[in-house]
């Protein structure tokens, strides 16, 4: 919306967004690691180092570098570094068993998929996915690691949180750069916290996980095309019922200004 980005926390501490990233960023080291196996590309995400005996030492290590400016913060270090340090370890053994089955993993992978809208016009959607793997078979599975709760399969099913059957559509048709086409088997939330065990998107009734993929990417088009009449505004808060506590744009809309009042007309 007119290029405007979250503002950051004026506390300092910071919030599920940054906690996300820098988690993200711990686990994409992690994955990276520092060599390649032997026989494989450069480049795609493929270490040994998982299997070392202080790969646990090293990820912790790395956790307390990437969260160094926060943990001086009492709260922070008391309540939330050590479920973080948790997930972290779950992460590891998450790690391992993913190993055994994928061929070839690729972390933060960004890709761009254009496509055209009714009006001649073209729309970009752009991603980055947490972690694609591909199996022996040529299959895809697609994971996004999530510090909070992850959405719910309600929420999932009818289009509210389309994010990775989205980025499966990206990749049946190739927009990630170097990972080339392939049909997403299935795909799952993994928690960065707790239990770090993976939540897999189930589809409702007898859907398959593709046909899922190409229901959102239906309503995805739809939704655009009617953005795409001059005459549509654009709320802030289309859906209240669903809505999080704080939205990005609500200081424009001036919804706590709007809830204080009632709603009624000034």
């Amino acid at each position: 919306m007119r290029g405007l980005r979250r503002g950051r926390r004026i506390d300092g501490v910071p919030g599920g967004g940054v906690e996300h990233d820098r988690a993200g960023e711990i686990v994409e080291r992690q994955v990276r690691g520092d060599r390649v196996e032997p026989g494989r590309e450069a480049g795609l995400g493929l270490i040994a180092v998982t299997g070392a005996k202080d790969a646990e030492e090293r990820l912790l290590a790395l956790a307390k570098e990437k969260f160094a400016p926060f943990l001086a913060d009492p709260d922070f270090q008391a309540f939330r570094w050590p479920r973080l340090v948790d997930g972290l370890r779950q992460m590891l053994r998450f790690e391992r068993r993913r190993r055994a089955i994928a061929k070839v993993i690729y972390v933060e992978k960004r890709g761009e998929w254009r496509f055209p809208l009714f009006d001649g016009s073209s729309f970009s959607l752009t991603a980055v996915a947490d972690r694609i793997e591909i199996d022996a078979k040529g299959a895809a599975f697609l994971f996004d690691y999530k510090t909070g709760a992850p959405p719910s399969d309600k929420q999932v099913h009818v289009g509210f949180a389309p994010q990775l059957t989205l980025e499966a559509a990206m990749l049946e048709a190739g927009a990630f750069g170097g990972v080339g086409r392939h049909e997403v088997e299935a795909a799952a939330y993994v928690r960065v916290r707790e239990d770090g065990k993976e939540r897999w998107i189930k589809p409702k009734d007898k859907m398959s996980f593709r046909e899922l993929v190409l229901d959102h990417q239906a309503q995805l088009l739809a939704l655009l095309n009617q953005f795409r009449d001059p005459r549509r505004s654009y709320p802030s808060r289309p859906f209240v019922a669903l809505a999080a506590r704080e939205g990005d744009y609500d200081h424009l809309a001036r919804v706590k200004e709007w809830s204080r009042d009632g709603g009624e007309d000034a």
